[in-house]
């Protein structure tokens, strides 16, 4: 209200001095955003900025791609986990028309997909799924837990996938939990109502009237032609990711957009739309679920948002990240400010929430005018466990070279003595079977997600235990073998001896 009263008062000399101070705000943004990915080395990024109901930044960074294509603020990239809201703007419409109702359980309207294997589900509600509320834990929809399919039924399938899977362990609206199978389901249910794919209901009843007209739910969209490369991180370097696309996971976290079409989204959600049967004006004064998370931004959750408070302002926002990009979607309504930031690299695991978030964290303290230091990502997650994992791996060829070479197996044959193989054996053996469990079996399950993922979310740990997981139960069984080997081609040898 200030800035306007003295504009009117001094004129086109103050509106100069407004121009100046956005000019610097942007110069400062750049600083920011160019300081960040020079100290993690991130290919690309793409940044919004609203405030005031204007598009005050809007700008590329970095490489889209290996081959040196510049990011800009019309590159498209995968949205990770900020698909979620875009979920819950098409339930929240069914909703506002009477279709379907927060209160429903969700078993009547999978039954025609899944008949009797909808009894899985049985006491979610809608509302459970948006808010994380249903009892499925977060281990049930991770990326890696079910095979990515194109076919067009994937999402039934996908669906079907979770219904044989899902074995409650609480029961739903009891405790938050955060889940991606939530809204699988939701976009099921979404189908199932509307008649239409979910990808084409997405654009003609969201991403269209918002005018973003560059987003898409179905990498089968001409809109994601040109997607800016994902890179995964390996011992703190950047490599081009060869993940998958999953049809199946728009609704959770496979949905892709742009810089300019993420502002266009920001300023509906803080100036409000019709197309928003709920903003971001509307949800941050409502009673939040605490998540039970000590993340920035994160601390509750109320309609599918994460609320929270920074300098005295409550937040609005999500953050996703599907392996090989990330991103993250901050609004701030009682200083009418949005903010979206795109990366074409993740490394969430290694990293750390604020590792991971570092730019659109550090950005939101920048325009907040907070002064706060972020953690750095730890070289011991980026590169000490790793090489860890592989480095054992390593040793198990390591010591298998030098028993070949020492002809341990042939100087222990001259024994002949099937209990001497035996006590000589068991312990090296033991120990090596032990160790090919632990890389496989037993760092998974106390991590408590299953190898395939962690190959996702943190690919240079997970292929390191698969490297000495199979070295050391390959070896522990050539060992044994070789040592079975020799004593009998000594013992024949021995027969063959003549006597005298």
């Amino acid at each position: 209200m200030l800035a306007v009263v003295l504009l009117c008062a001094t004129g086109p000399a103050v509106a100069n001095d407004g121009a100046s101070a956005e000019s610097e705000r942007s110069q400062r943004i750049d600083a920011h955003i160019n300081d960040r990915l020079q100290a993690t080395s991130i290919p690309g990024a793409s940044v919004a900025v609203v405030r005031g109901g204007d598009t005050v930044h809007l700008a590329g960074y970095g490489k889209a791609g290996p081959v040196g294509d510049p990011v800009t603020a019309d590159t498209p990239f995968l949205i990770g986990s900020v698909s979620k809201p875009f979920t819950a703007i098409a339930v929240f419409q069914l909703v506002d028309e009477g279709r379907i109702n927060l209160g429903d359980p969700v078993g009547p309207y999978l039954e025609p997909t899944l008949g009797d294997d909808a009894d899985a589900f049985e006491g979610m509600t809608i509302e459970h799924l948006l808010n994380h509320r249903s009892g499925m834990p977060m281990t049930l929809g991770l990326p890696g837990t079910a095979p990515v399919r194109t076919a067009d039924d994937a999402l039934q399938r996908r669906v079907a996938d979770l219904a044989r899977a899902h074995a409650p362990e609480r029961a739903p609206g009891q405790a938050y939990e955060y889940s991606n199978a939530n809204y699988i389901l939701l976009a099921a249910v979404v189908e199932q109502v509307t008649g239409e794919a979910f990808a084409d209901y997405l654009r003609e009843r969201v991403f269209d009237p918002l005018a973003m007209t560059a987003s898409f739910a179905t990498n089968a969209s001409p809109r994601a032609e040109g997607l800016a490369t994902g890179h995964e991180a390996w011992f703190g370097l950047w490599r081009p990711s060869d993940q998958p696309y999953d049809p199946a996971g728009a609704a959770m976290g496979y949905m892709g957009s742009t810089a300019r079409d993420l502002a266009a989204f920001l300023d509906a959600q803080l100036s409000g739309h019709e197309a928003l049967p709920v903003s971001a004006v509307e949800v941050v004064d409502r009673q939040a679920t605490p998540t039970g998370w000590d993340v920035p931004l994160e601390r509750s959750i109320v309609d599918g948002w994460f609320i929270d408070e920074v300098a005295g302002h409550r937040t609005v926002s999500h953050a996703g990240s599907i392996g090989d990009y990330a991103a993250h979607v901050i609004m701030v309504p009682g200083a009418d400010l949005g903010i979206a930031v795109m990366q074409n690299a993740s490394a969430f695991i290694a990293a750390g929430h604020e590792g991971q978030y570092a730019l659109s964290l550090g950005l939101l303290d920048l325009l907040l005018d907070v002064e706060s230091e972020r953690s750095a990502p730890s070289p011991v997650m980026t590169v000490f466990l790793p090489a860890l994992a592989w480095g054992l791996g390593v040793l198990v060829i390591a010591n298998a070279v030098r028993y070949l070479v020492r002809g341990r197996a042939r100087a222990a044959a001259s024994h002949a003595s099937w209990r001497f193989v035996a006590v000589r054996e068991v312990g090296p053996v033991l120990a090596y079977l032990g160790l090919g469990l632990l890389a496989l079996v037993l760092v998974p399950l106390l991590a408590g997600v299953r190898l395939e993922t962690a190959q996702i979310f943190y690919p240079d740990l997970a292929w390191g235990l698969v490297f000495t997981g199979y070295a050391a139960i390959g070896w522990s069984v050539a060992r044994v073998a070789l040592r079975v080997w020799a004593v009998f081609q000594s013992r024949s040898a021995d027969h063959q001896r003549p006597a005298g």
